[in-house]
């Protein structure tokens, strides 16, 4: 799934997370590109940013191929 352009759909976490997520710019309907697994977690590319995420928080965004 490295380098693969995703669309998130929808975020299964509760409404605290869900907010710190769009606060990273990581909402229904943003386009992400996973760089990096890191041990437990995933480096995801938002336009220029980087955004470091563990598991937990990434199981819970859920994306599609664009």
């Amino acid at each position: 799934m490295e380098g693969q352009s995703l669309a998130i759909v929808s975020l299964g976490a509760g409404r605290t997370l869900d907010r710190r997520l769009s606060e990273l710019g990581l909402h229904v309907g943003s386009r992400i590109q996973i760089q990096q697994r890191r041990g437990r977690g995933l480096i995801i590319a938002r336009d220029r940013a980087r955004i470091a995420v563990g598991l937990g928080m990434a199981m819970k965004i859920f994306v599609v191929t664009v």
